[in-house]
């Protein structure tokens, strides 16, 4: 099984917030890419989804298609974050999430990329966090927002940041009404 995975910091009772979220992929990848689309689809639409510069009807369409095609999301908070702190606050959530993934059967996940030297600081982190784990047990790799897939784990982070910092909690509401999520794992910050 198939999981992907994004990162927001979120203004949350005036002090960061880093939060990552997954979406474990239930779908076959094929029916799963063309429901996605439709979540865009218009003629003139180039730019991929992204939860910060989307309407509320494409916002809505893609809570619709993450709860009709079983996807399972999972969301990680550290908070309070200082911004010296993000890449600790990641590798935070990061560990936390994987023991969750691997217990809801993720053997591949799929993590949208940032700079070569993030990427290999992710790497770190998930090798410990793999450290002691059966080998080949959770494979990864690293997407761009062309892979559709990832904006499903964008839309999960987008509906929880704006739950956290109680801006528009509807969405992240409709995700748990539906399913989806529950409540975000806290992790304390500094």
């Amino acid at each position: 099984m198939k999981a992907t995975l994004d990162e927001a910091i979120r203004r949350v009772e005036r002090q960061d917030a880093y939060l990552v979220a997954s979406a474990v992929l239930l779908e076959d990848d094929s029916n799963l890419h063309v429901a996605i689309g439709k979540v865009i689809a218009t003629p003139r639409r180039r730019n991929p989804f992204h939860w910060a510069k989307e309407g509320r009807e494409a916002r809505e369409r893609m809570i619709e298609c993450i709860i009709a095609n079983g996807i399972c999301g999972h969301v990680a908070v550290h908070h309070p974050t200082a911004r010296s702190g993000q890449e600790r606050a990641r590798a935070a959530v990061l560990t936390a999430l994987i023991p969750v993934l691997i217990n809801e059967g993720v053997d591949e996940l799929i993590i949208e990329g940032r700079t070569q030297r993030q990427d290999q600081t992710d790497q770190a982190t998930l090798v410990a966090a793999l450290s002691g784990r059966p080998s080949g047990i959770l494979t990864y790799s690293w997407g761009t927002k062309a892979d559709r897939r990832l904006w499903l784990a964008d839309a999960l982070c987008g509906a929880a940041s704006t739950y956290l910092d109680g801006s528009d909690p509807k969405w992240f509401d409709e995700l748990r009404e539906g399913g989806v999520v529950k409540e975000p794992l806290y992790l304390g910050g500094a």
